[in-house]
């Protein structure tokens, strides 16, 4: 019989630091769609151009999905998350070293893109399917409803974060390239503690 005891499992510390890992990576994701959107409109004033770096970023999601299963069914799920994590760590690193010296150009944000959502398509089945093994059975739709909880409260918090955090540190400049590399180098802590969680 489903237990719907919240407590109880968070109670359970290895799914706890999962879903705390969870949380961090989904609010590092949402508040990069803002930094991501607002310095490339800010750059190209092109919507077109902001559509091919969204594409960049969603077509890789969708064609490594059945790869990213496959993964998961093959390889240590803990070993393909921590990895996933890391180079999304250090990317990101690396992007907001090129935004904050003021180098940033649009083709960095279609390679960034690109590898940002092949490496959530080759871990997110990793990520799903490990609830079951750190949890009973009878919690496994209370972990559910948390991993679902904590995915939108990161999508109404996240970007609302990010713009805040944007507006703030370049001190209501919104054309400062600055503001964004900060939320850039927030966004890498926030993947970080995702992979340290693992």
């Amino acid at each position: 019989m489903a237990d719907r005891n919240i407590t109880e499992a968070l109670g359970y510390s290895d799914f706890r630091w999962l879903w705390v890992g969870s949380l961090g990576s989904s609010f590092a994701m949402n508040m990069q769609i803002i930094a991501r959107g607002w310095l490339v409109y800010t750059l190209t004033s092109s919507a077109l151009d902001l559509a091919w770096v969204t594409l960049s970023f969603m077509i890789p999601t969708v064609a490594f999905s059945l790869l990213g299963g496959v993964l998961a069914d093959r390889l240590p799920k803990k070993v393909i998350i921590t990895a996933a994590q890391t180079l999304n760590c250090a990317a990101t690193v690396i992007m907001g070293m090129i935004i904050i010296t003021d180098r940033v150009d649009f083709w960095d944000f279609i390679w960034f893109g690109f590898f940002n959502g092949s490496v959530l398509a080759l871990s997110m089945p990793a990520r799903q399917a490990f609830v079951p093994e750190l949890i009973p059975e009878r919690l496994i739709f209370t972990a559910m409803a948390l991993n679902t909880t904590s995915w939108n409260l990161s999508r109404i918090l996240g970007p609302a974060l990010a713009g805040f955090l944007i507006a703030w540190v370049a001190g209501g400049d919104t054309s400062s390239t600055y503001g964004v590399g900060i939320v850039y180098f927030m966004i890498a802590a926030l993947y970080f503690i995702s992979a340290i969680t693992m």
